[in-house]
């Protein structure tokens, strides 16, 4: 679930932090029903929790319905203990 967000994907979609935070990130409005894009991202979480990045290239749509075509990259952060905490 997204916890916190930066501006650029928000400024980029006209979405708000309320509409994301504590949603999947797949659940987003950002995707409408890209079934392509969502996969790729839920394969990129999944390779994150095994303690891989990703970076790949998706199609995100703004409140409009255009598309924006993103470089999205995902990483899992560790805590001092080498255990992922957060993706």
């Amino acid at each position: 679930r997204i916890l916190n967000i930066n501006q650029a994907p928000l400024l980029l979609t006209g979405l708000r932090t309320e509409e994301v935070q504590g949603r999947l990130v797949t659940e987003c409005a950002w995707f409408r029903d890209d079934q392509e894009s969502i996969q790729k991202v839920q394969r990129a979480i999944v390779r994150a929790q095994e303690g891989e990045s990703s970076r790949l290239d998706i199609v995100m749509y703004n409140r409009e319905n255009k598309s924006i075509h993103v470089d999205f990259q995902i990483t899992p952060l560790r805590d001092a203990q080498g255990n992922i905490t957060y993706l």
